[in-house]
């Protein structure tokens, strides 16, 4: 067989192929989960915009420069302060059980019930230690 009729017959080979099934359904389902992370992405960099644009206006509002000395009352900055914190508590605490749950299974393979028990243990120590700085 020259090389001409070996490519002819693998292109031919080519032609009777068959796609699966549920590849039209997982390339769908792969593009649907694309838009949603997107979306999600969209919102979280609008919600970040609108926090930086809300503390820039506040300080617009707070901060006060006389003779070239930036002053700001200790009631505004405890303020500040506290929306803060609050705002690491409800990002960190999160983020902080959900990779936990990695360590947790890895940590107690053996017995997964103390594994739970040892995450709510944490989230109940991770709220109050935060609670007493706020």
């Amino acid at each position: 067989m020259t090389i001409e009729q070996l490519i002819g017959d693998a292109l031919h080979a080519a032609d009777s192929y068959e796609p699966s099934p549920d590849l039209f359904v997982k390339v769908q389902r792969s593009i649907d989960e694309d838009a949603v992370h997107r979306r999600r992405l969209r919102r979280n960099l609008i919600w970040a915009a609108s926090g930086v644009v809300a503390v820039m206006l506040y300080l617009l509002g707070t901060v006060d420069v006389v003779e070239g000395a930036v002053s700001m009352s200790f009631t505004s900055l405890e303020v500040l302060t506290t929306v803060v914190m609050v705002l690491i508590v409800a990002v960190v605490g999160p983020a902080i059980r959900r990779f936990g749950q990695f360590y947790e299974r890895d940590a107690f393979a053996t017995d997964p019930a103390v594994g739970t028990q040892v995450l709510k243990l944490l989230d109940i120590a991770y709220y109050l230690i935060f609670g007493a700085f706020i």
